[in-house]
């Protein structure tokens, strides 16, 4: 797969297969969670998507000590992702194992160790201050509201009936050396400049 770091936005038709396939993955890594898919819950939904976008990211080389080092993913998030964010850890991301570590407000020293720094919605009130201490860092900074990317991070991520939404702040992952693959650039909505200018 073909990795861009460069901005790409595409429109129309052209996402549609692209979007397909990721609520397929998305339902297929749910269903390891859940009973069934009338089950689902927002929480499993929105770690679904983190998991899955993960796949289409590359870190510069030297984010990893070794080969089969973990990817560390750090969550900000409440009780009810617990369940969805332990599943993680039962599953590998480009042959890595994947290690999960639950954050709370003000660490800073131990963020600076994530790969992966997802924020869910009710982090909106400090996540601009937590974003200050991975600044200039690879680390992914994903929220699950869509005012992430105009606050300075990377990736959000929504879903609305059967619509994933994804945007992506190029400019911020570019300073930081993170790469996505094309596909991924396909489907989302790709926007320029820290402070959230769009293309």
């Amino acid at each position: 797969m073909g990795m861009l770091n460069r901005n790409r936005q595409n429109t129309g038709g052209a996402r549609k297969p692209g979007r397909s396939l990721l609520l397929s993955l998305l339902f297929a890594f749910c269903s390891q969670v859940s009973a069934g898919p009338d089950s689902f819950t927002q929480s499993e939904l929105n770690v679904a998507l983190l998991y899955n976008v993960t796949k289409f990211v590359r870190w510069p080389e030297s984010s990893f000590s070794s080969q089969d080092q973990a990817l560390t993913v750090c969550a900000f998030a409440s009780a009810d992702y617990e369940a969805p964010l332990a599943a993680l850890e039962q599953r590998n991301v480009n042959d890595r194992p994947i290690q999960v570590r639950s954050m709370s407000p003000g660490q800073g020293e131990v963020a600076k160790d994530c790969h992966v720094l997802f924020f869910a919605n009710g982090s909106k009130d400090f996540y601009q201050q937590e974003l200050q201490r991975v600044d200039g860092l690879p680390v992914l900074t994903v929220g699950d509201f869509r005012e992430f990317t105009q606050g300075g991070g990377m990736l959000s991520l929504s879903k609305s009936r059967k619509r994933v939404n994804i945007e992506i702040n190029i400019d911020v992952s570019e300073s930081v050396g993170l790469e996505y693959n094309s596909q991924l650039l396909e489907l989302a909505k790709v926007i320029k400049n820290a402070a959230g200018g769009k293309e």
